[in-house]
C-alpha cells in the first residue's frame, strides 16, 4: 500500500489517484485535451446551413425531433431522412473541424457531447 501500490492482477503495481503523492490536479481540476462530456452546443442553424465542430475534439451530436429530409456530415449524406421515433434520438459522430448540415421544414433540437 502507500507509495508502493498493490500488485495488479496481471503485473505491475497499480496506484489510486493521489496514492503516490504526485499532483494530479491537472486530471481533476480542469479541461484537458482528453476530456469527455458536455461542450458548448451551438444553435441549430437554418435548414441546409452547415454548422462546424470547432471544439477541437470529436463529438457525438444527438438530434431529436423536427421534420428532417436530409442530414450530411462533411457534405456526405448520412442516409438519415426522417426524425428519430418518439422517445429516441439520432446520434451522429462529428470529427473535430467537420461540418454537419440538416435539411428540414421543422427544426430539430440537438446536444453535442465530446467523445
Amino acid at each position: 500500500m502507500g507509495s508502493t501500490g498493490q500488485q495488479g492482477p496481471m503485473g505491475p503495481p497499480i496506484f489510486l489517484l493521489g496514492e503516490t503523492g504526485e499532483d494530479w490536479g491537472f486530471m481533476v481540476n480542469g479541461p484537458t485535451s482528453i476530456d469527455f462530456g458536455p461542450v458548448v452546443t451551438p444553435a441549430v442553424p437554418a435548414s441546409t446551413v452547415e454548422a462546424f465542430n470547432k471544439t477541437g475534439r470529436p463529438i457525438t451530436d444527438y438530434i431529436k425531433g423536427g421534420t428532417l429530409t436530409v442530414m450530411s456530415v462533411g457534405g456526405v449524406t448520412t442516409g438519415i431522412s426522417a426524425a428519430a421515433p418518439s422517445g429516441a434520438v439520432h446520434s451522429i459522430e462529428l470529427p473535430a473541424n467537420q461540418s454537419i448540415a440538416i435539411t428540414y421544414s421543422v427544426a430539430p433540437s440537438w446536444a453535442w457531447i465530446s467523445n
